[in-house]
């Protein structure tokens, strides 16, 4: 059996919950597997299971009670995720699970902050680097920087351009199915769009982690100061959004 009846107590975690499972069934996810860090491999088995998650999610008539939505919605959940336990065994359910609330929804929406540095490295990539020479960041790590940020610009432009293709691949069977439910009021919209914002925040990471590894805690509050200031003149976002947590500006941070 699966270890625990999963319990979520907000509507905005259950739909995220939808979509992260809908992700999952379609075929095309598995071009992102190994990257989006799912710690087990898809299986023939797991994807019926959450392709009757999808099939039943979709065939629901739903009023506008919340409480009768989030109780259908929740058993279905829990009901997929002892068939994927009975089928492929509950390690292998409990990894799944480990990994959507602890890998997938906690990296779907970041912070303000570090959503924003997405932005700014990108920023810094496109010839910024030398606004930080006179501040007191040393050139040997500024070179250092340049080379963290042009690999991210890289990485993320590779990976945008690997989701639109999967986006404009021909849709067949299960994904033709999903992608006409999913488009029924809007043509514009996608369920990569999930996958895209998941992989961004979970791609940067170690990018992030790069720069922290690379600058002291001083030289890490002016680039603060450069973001906040960069912000303000040259784009429309608010500076206070890119303000990075003090926890990595104090010499005890670790």
């Amino acid at each position: 059996m699966i270890r625990r009846t999963i319990q979520i107590n907000e509507v905005i975690t259950l739909q995220q919950w939808e979509k992260v499972l809908l992700l999952l069934s379609l075929d095309r996810i598995s071009l992102f597997w190994k990257e989006m860090g799912v710690p087990v491999p898809r299986s023939e088995g797991a994807t019926d299971a959450l392709r009757y998650f999808v099939t039943e999610q979709q065939n629901q008539i739903l009023d506008d009670n919340l409480a009768s939505y989030s109780r259908l919605i929740l058993a279905l959940i829990n009901a997929t995720m002892a068939r994927i336990a009975a089928i492929e065994g509950d390690e292998y359910a409990n990894s799944l699970l480990d990994w959507i609330e602890n890998t997938y929804l906690p990296y779907l929406h970041r912070e303000r902050w570090y959503e924003t540095w997405h932005i700014l490295f990108l920023r810094l990539a496109e010839g910024n680097i030398s606004q930080l020479l006179e501040q007191g960041i040393p050139s040997d790590k500024l070179s250092a920087l340049e080379a963290l940020v042009t690999q991210w610009r890289e990485t993320e432009a590779h990976m945008n351009a690997r989701i639109e293709a999967a986006d404009a691949l021909p849709l067949v069977s299960w994904d033709a199915q999903c992608y006409a439910f999913y488009r029924r009021d809007s043509s514009d919209i996608s369920p990569l769009d999930y996958l895209s914002s998941f992989l961004n925040n979970f791609t940067f990471a170690p990018f992030w982690e790069g720069l922290v590894e690379l600058l002291s805690p001083f030289e890490i509050s002016i680039l603060n100061r450069w973001g906040q200031l960069f912000t303000m003149l040259k784009t429309s976002i608010p500076p206070a959004w890119a303000e990075i947590p003090q926890r990595y500006m104090e010499s005890s941070f670790a």
